[in-house]
């Protein structure tokens, strides 16, 4: 049970990194930066035959 607690707390610390990380990116830049949109996945063409 020792384990999983520790394994929680690291969780819930990572995240509460990032949220640190998140807010004072917001808080630095005065414009809103546009979000980065997720590429999408390119599909291989089928070679003609």
């Amino acid at each position: 049970m020792d384990e999983v607690w520790k394994a929680i707390e690291a969780i819930g610390s990572l995240l509460v990194g990032i949220a640190a990380v998140i807010a004072a990116l917001k808080s630095n830049g005065s414009e809103p930066s546009p979000k980065p949109k997720p590429k999408p996945p390119r599909r291989r063409r089928r070679p003609r035959r």
